[in-house]
């Protein structure tokens, strides 16, 4: 059992024990000077000890400990009985699959791209060996970098842009989950601990270019449900209330696709949005946090969904049947309804912010707003107050004389 004493000197003394399979044991000591750090040294020590008398330790163990500093690389390879070096391979598997058991299609999609770049950056870099300033250059060289956007124009070039902070700060925080298997379970800044994780020592760049949601205004609405009636068949007939309860809903477009008659309860006016289902064999991540919420119906929204069950006859899925709609499709269909409005600014997404937008005009509280939205973060939410002009608040000051 480690043994933590008062020092004079570094505050606090840890003293432990590890064991090797061939029999042998060695004692090793570490120092803190801030209590916090000492009891969790004190646990992670145990865990240590424990393992190592037990023979019990993995090598993904050993790795851990060896990153945390209780035990040097020649003792972490004779626990492990050879080399105990970590390559980008095994951290990169590793993130895989974490990601696609707990992302939906599409996200994990775009978060194996953003591996793929900084795969391509640190390659060459052992893992062990990447440090906050390795971090820094990376993400001073993403600032720089372009993306291609748009369509391509006469001479078949298409116009580039910066790399958005957001964008550069999500790729932050996936290497982040990268290299934590190095340090062992994540600690957390509290007391005074901070992790030892490289990447969480480096800050996200600043939102200097951050993009605001930009709704439908009353005008883009008319001029969409004029282009809408000449649609309606689109989708297999579906193109209305999919598109309607997108944006009296607000629901996101896998959300969309996924809702199945089990998840509208039209005796109480309510959509209830599925985190997870394994259903189907499909994938278990229905959102794109992973959490469920609820939503009521609409007045004008109720119809429509009326009617999408009705066409579906019975079948899974509300938009769709027994076949569930292609995402992509989706997208595509909307965009071109967009188009043939003559909207500008907007995209098919722009009706889930006209959703949250009109929350928010119509008096709704922020935290209210957060959870019909489905939003992680508040913050998520707050990038909304721009749009919601409210009365001038000095004027509405009254006091008593």
């Amino acid at each position: 059992m480690p043994r933590l004493y008062p020092h004079k000197v570094h505050g606090w003394q840890l003293v432990y024990r590890i064991w090797f399979p061939d029999g042998r044991s060695t004692d090793k000591h570490r120092f803190s000077k801030k209590k916090a750090l000492a009891q969790l040294m004190f646990k992670e020590a145990s865990d240590l000890e424990n393992l190592s008398r037990l023979g019990s330790l993995k090598r993904e163990d050993v790795v851990s400990f060896l990153n945390l500093k209780y035990i040097s690389r020649a003792e972490a390879e004779a626990l492990s009985r050879g080399p105990v070096a970590v390559t980008w391979d095994e951290l990169r598997r590793q993130y895989e699959e974490t990601s696609r058991k707990s992302c939906a299609p599409y996200t994990h999609a775009c978060n194996m791209v953003k591996v793929g770049k900084l795969d391509e950056h640190f390659k060459g870099t052992p893992p062990e060996a990447i440090t906050p300033e390795s971090v820094e250059a990376y993400i001073e060289k993403r600032l720089k970098d372009r993306v291609e956007k748009g369509k391509p124009d006469e001479d078949g070039k298409r116009r580039t842009e910066p790399i958005k902070s957001a964008t550069i700060e999500k790729e932050l925080n996936i290497l982040r989950i990268l290299l934590d298997p190095l340090g062992g379970e994540r600690r957390r800044r509290r007391d005074g601990i901070w992790p030892d994780n490289p990447a969480r020592q480096v800050k996200a760049p600043r939102k200097a270019d951050e993009r605001l949601p930009r709704p439908l205004w009353r005008a883009d609405i008319i001029a969409f449900y004029a282009a809408l009636r000449g649609r309606r068949a689109l989708l297999g007939g579906y193109m209305a209330p999919l598109v309607m309860t997108y944006l009296y809903a607000g629901l996101r477009p896998s959300e969309l696709i996924n809702l199945t008659r089990q998840d509208v309860n039209l005796s109480i006016g309510v959509i209830h949005v599925v985190g997870k289902d394994a259903a189907a064999g499909r994938e278990a991540v229905r959102t794109k946090t992973g959490t469920a919420r609820t939503v009521e119906i609409h007045p004008k929204l109720r119809v429509y969904i009326e009617s999408a069950m009705r066409k579906g006859k019975g079948g899974r899925y509300v938009f769709g049947g027994d076949r569930r709609q292609d995402g992509d499709y989706v997208s595509k269909a909307v965009r071109q309804t967009i188009e043939a409005a003559g909207i500008e600014g907007v995209t098919p997404y722009s009706l889930r912010h006209t959703f949250i937008t009109g929350l928010l005009r119509s008096g709704a509280d922020i935290r209210e707003v957060q959870t019909r939205a489905g939003h992680k973060r508040l913050a998520t939410t707050m990038r909304y107050l721009h749009v919601a002009p409210t009365k001038n608040p000095v004027k509405r000051i009254k006091f008593k004389d």
